[in-house]
């Protein structure tokens, strides 16, 4: 199973999802997490919309504008 996560900014309330990425633990639960980055909210909207990634970063600007 893969999921790509797509993100814009870094915030350090992500720390847990950063270190178990370092750590591998999503691998060793059998899940595969590839990390995109994006250079805009509109450009990480589109992106989840059209199935390039799954989940992404975000607060009430990319709801708003979806």
């Amino acid at each position: 199973m893969a999921i790509t996560l797509i993100e814009n900014f870094r915030a350090v309330f992500y720390t847990p999802f950063y270190a178990a990425f370092a750590l591998r633990a999503y691998e060793a639960e059998g899940i595969e997490v590839r990390l995109q980055t994006s250079t805009s909210a509109d450009q990480t909207l589109n992106a989840v919309l059209s199935g390039t990634g799954q989940v992404s970063w975000g607060g009430p600007m990319r709801l708003l504008h979806a």
